[in-house]
């Protein structure tokens, strides 16, 4: 799963117990709602709906990074942006 903070490999085993969400700042549901531990049993276990979860999430991981590269384009801050010395507002 891609986040702001790097990609997180569910399959890790240190996931098994953390019941945080995936994603806080994230505007998608299932970032907010499942915690890792349960995204980590899903895919461990193969169950589709783990996989399903994930692809949400990415999907609109990429939506929110493509929106605030849109911005940053516009405003003529996308080198700046690209090197981290400017956060989207």
């Amino acid at each position: 799963a891609y986040t702001k903070q790097g990609t997180v490999n569910l399959k890790n085993a240190r996931y098994a117990e953390d019941n945080s969400p995936l994603d806080e700042t994230s505007p998608c549901p299932a970032s907010a709602r499942y915690s890792k531990a349960y995204l980590h049993h899903l895919i461990k276990c193969n169950e589709m709906l783990g996989c399903t979860l994930v692809t949400w999430h990415n999907i609109s991981y990429y939506q929110q990074l493509m929106s605030e590269i849109r911005q940053h384009i516009q405003a003529g801050t996308l080198k700046e942006y690209a090197n981290g010395n400017v956060s989207c507002s």
